[in-house]
């Protein structure tokens, strides 16, 4: 007697894994990263603060701000490349190069030289927080935030003035301790290769 030829057994068709809609990945991710966004819209609101100060006219303008506003014309205009502050053989001209490239942008006014200065500040922010963060918690880095967000009239006003020296040392000495941090955690030795020498020569040009 013949037999019937068996079959195989049936098989059901693997399942693709299911792709999580966008909106849950974006709630995942914000979740992962909570701390970093707070940050994030703590500097965009101080530095929204300061932009409208400074469109209003607040805090005005002085000789420091005039003469910085020359050497940022004088870059823009005549291709000048200054060191130094005007008159003096310290203070430097970062502020009049940023100012210069805001000019080139919105044209040459007060507004646009103290948007320099708001970036800056931006940046100083963001090198707080880093510098907070890899000391402390994140939370004590948001609440450090907060409180370098606020601030008396007088120093909003250094915020907002072209001095050519306030805010470069705020940010400057930030960045001056994440990096000497940062040394310290990848460097259990003298230097010996050029990576390593890279390292502290960026070091010396933050202080320079």
């Amino acid at each position: 007697m013949l037999s019937a030829p068996s079959m195989p057994p049936l098989t059901s068709p693997p399942i693709a894994p299911r792709t999580p809609p966008v909106a849950e990945r974006c709630s995942t991710w914000l979740r992962g990263h909570a701390a970093g966004v707070a940050a994030g819209g703590i500097i965009l609101v101080a530095v929204l603060v300061r932009v409208a100060l400074a469109a209003a006219g607040w805090p005005g303008s002085n000789s420091d701000d005039a003469t910085m506003g020359i050497i940022a014309k004088h870059i823009l205009v005549r291709g000048e490349h200054p060191i130094f502050f005007y008159g003096q053989a310290y203070m430097g001209t970062i502020e009049a190069y940023l100012g210069a490239g805001f000019f080139a942008v919105l044209g040459i006014s007060a507004f646009a030289l103290k948007c320099g200065l708001i970036l800056l500040y931006a940046l100083f922010m963001g090198a707080m927080y880093a510098l907070l963060r890899a000391t402390f918690t994140p939370r004590v880095a948001l609440v450090g935030l907060l409180l370098l967000a606020v601030g008396s009239d007088e120093q909003l006003a250094l915020q907002l003035e072209a001095y050519g020296g306030y805010l470069e040392t705020l940010l400057f000495g930030a960045l001056l301790i994440v990096t000497a941090m940062w040394l310290i955690r990848r460097s259990d030795a003298p230097p010996r290769t050029w990576s390593q020498w890279g390292r502290f020569a960026l070091w010396g040009l933050l202080a320079g």
